[in-house]
C-alpha cells in the first residue's frame, strides 16, 4: 500500500461499492486529506479489472497528458485524442468528457470516471449544468447496454453546495490516530514527535503532517505560525465586512452560529467545510452542519480575536 494511503482500506472499499452501482458523486474533504490521492488509487484499482472502463481526469493540468489522464488504456487514448490545440490538458479534457465517454463502446463494462478539480475548470451554474448532464449520460450509456455508470467529480468543499440536489455528496475525512503515528514514522519524525497531539490539532489530516515534515522539519510552531498569518487576512477580510463580531461568535459557539453570509465566505477561503454529506469512513468526525477544516483553526482564531469557547 502507498503511504499516502495509509488508513483507507475503508475507504477505498466504500468507493468500489458506490461504483458499482453507478450515479453522479461529488468527492470533498478538508484541505489537504488526500481526496485526490485516494481517488487516482481507486481508479488505478480498477484500471485492468475485467469489465471495467475507468479513467481519472485532472482538470487542473495544464500541460502533461500523462498525468492530466491515466486508467483503462482505450479510454485513457479516447481522452488523449480529445485534447485541443491552445487549451490547457485537463481542462480540455474535461470540457471533451461527454463526447469521449458518450462515443465510448459501453456495452456490458462499468464505466468509472473521476474528474477532478473539476471547481477549478468550472464554477456555478456551468458546474451545476455539467452534473446534470453527466446524469443525464448516465441514464443513455446503461439503455446502451453498460452495466452502470459512475462519475466521481471532486474539488473543493464549497462544490457540494453548489451541486446540492444534483450529485450525492461524499466526504473524505482524516485517517485514524494509529495510521497517523505510522505515516509519521515513515515521514521520519523526529524521536519524542508527539504524533497523537498533532492527529488532535489536524484531526488525522494526512496533509498536514506532510506539510509539517517537508515545509516546517517537525517544528510545530513555525507550522502553527504559518496558520495564523492566513487566518490573520481571513478575519482582517471579514473585519473589513462588518463580520468580526460574528466570527468571534462563531469561535465560542462553532461554525453553525454564523449567519450564511458569514458560512459562504469562511468555506470560500477554506477555514470550514460542510459535514452534511456520509463520510466515507466508518466514524464521523464532522458530526455539525459545518466543521472546522482543522481544529487548530478554532484554537487560533480564538487567540487572534481573544475569545475562547463555550
Amino acid at each position: 500500500m502507498q503511504a499516502g494511503m495509509l488508513g483507507r482500506s475503508a475507504e477505498l472499499r466504500e468507493l468500489l461499492s458506490l461504483a458499482a452501482g453507478g450515479g453522479v458523486y461529488y468527492v470533498y474533504g478538508p484541505r489537504g486529506v488526500g481526496v485526490s490521492s485516494l481517488l487516482r488509487w481507486f481508479i488505478s484499482s480498477l484500471a485492468h479489472v475485467s469489465g471495467y472502463a475507468v479513467a481519472y481526469v485532472d482538470g487542473f493540468e495544464g500541460e502533461r497528458e500523462d498525468l492530466a489522464v491515466s486508467g483503462t488504456p482505450l479510454l485513457v487514448a479516447r481522452f488523449r485524442a480529445a485534447v485541443s490545440p491552445n487549451v490547457p490538458v485537463g481542462r480540455g479534457m474535461v470540457l471533451a468528457l461527454p463526447v469521449v465517454v458518450g462515443g465510448f463502446p459501453a456495452q456490458g463494462l462499468r464505466i468509472v470516471v473521476v474528474v477532478d478539480h473539476v471547481d477549478r475548470v468550472l464554477g456555478g451554474e456551468s458546474l451545476r449544468g455539467f452534473a446534470e448532464g453527466l446524469a443525464g449520460l448516465a441514464e443513455r450509456l446503461v439503455a446502451r447496454g453498460a452495466v452502470s455508470v459512475a462519475f466521481f467529480l471532486a474539488g473543493r468543499a464549497l462544490g457540494a453546495r453548489m451541486l446540492r440536489g444534483v450529485a450525492e455528496p461524499v466526504l473524505v475525512e482524516g485517517i485514524d490516530a494509529t495510521s497517523y503515528a505510522e505515516l509519521a514514522r515513515r515521514l521520519g519524525a523526529p524521536q519524542g514527535f508527539n504524533a497523537h497531539g498533532f492527529w488532535e490539532l489536524t484531526q488525522g489530516n494526512p496533509g498536514e503532517l506532510v506539510l509539517l515534515a517537508h515545509r516546517y522539519l517537525w517544528n510545530v510552531e513555525f507550522w502553527r505560525g504559518a496558520i495564523a498569518a492566513r487566518l490573520r487576512r481571513v478575519a482582517r477580510l471579514l473585519e473589513a465586512r462588518g463580520l468580526q463580531e460574528e466570527l468571534a461568535r462563531a469561535v465560542e459557539e462553532g461554525p453553525d452560529a454564523a449567519s450564511p453570509r458569514l458560512l459562504e465566505l469562511l468555506e470560500a477561503h477554506d477555514v470550514v467545510y460542510s459535514g452534511e454529506a456520509k463520510p466515507l469512513q466508518d466514524r464521523k468526525v464532522c458530526a455539525a452542519g459545518y466543521c472546522w477544516q482543522l481544529p487548530v483553526y478554532r484554537e487560533v482564531l480564538g487567540e487572534l480575536l481573544g475569545v475562547g469557547r463555550r
